[in-house]
């Protein structure tokens, strides 16, 4: 059941998909049209998931779910695997590779590079320990919302610049 995201309490748990580029109009659509009819139909056992989603940023594919209504499961958790990779392969882009690394620009846009890249950024200090950065490690949808958007030095990202710094 699609309760909507903003009104899931913060104990729901959470997934987090990146693009490695912003997201089109058409495949925000293509994605929207998708989670809709599958966060609306999403079930446990036979049991309705009471959950929901967002993108947003462009870039990102929030979905969450309370599992003190109803865990998910197994089973419940492929089928939004699935879904995640049906909707990858209709707007042929990996919404999958952890290696991404999401934060903002100087000028305040998301954008996101390889691990690799981000490390040499962070030696050759076009970024630093204050440069915004998305945390798509957090568990729940109160990280989510305190700790998500967060400075580099407050996340794992820190580890990029312990040694920029010693």
């Amino acid at each position: 059941m699609n309760v909507g995201l903003e009104k899931l309490p913060n104990h729901s748990r959470i997934w987090i998909y990146q693009a490695p580029r912003p997201l089109t109009v058409e495949e925000r659509e293509v994605i929207a049209a998708e989670l809709e009819n599958f966060v609306s139909d999403w079930k446990a056992h036979g049991k309705e998931l009471f959950a929901g989603y967002a993108l947003l940023h462009r870039r990102f594919i929030i979905l969450a779910v309370d599992e003190s209504v109803q865990p998910a499961t197994g089973c419940s958790i492929d089928d939004s695997v699935a879904v995640i990779r049906k909707i990858q392969d209709q707007i042929n882009l990996d919404l999958m590779d952890r290696m991404q690394i999401a934060f903002r620009s100087e000028n305040n846009l998301v954008v996101s590079t390889d691990m690799s890249s981000f490390k040499t950024m962070a030696v050759e200090g076009e970024i630093d320990e204050e440069t915004m950065v998305f945390n798509n490690l957090v568990s729940n949808l109160g990280e989510f919302r305190t700790k998500w958007e967060v400075p580099a030095k407050d996340s794992w990202h820190s580890k990029y610049f312990a040694k920029v710094n010693s």
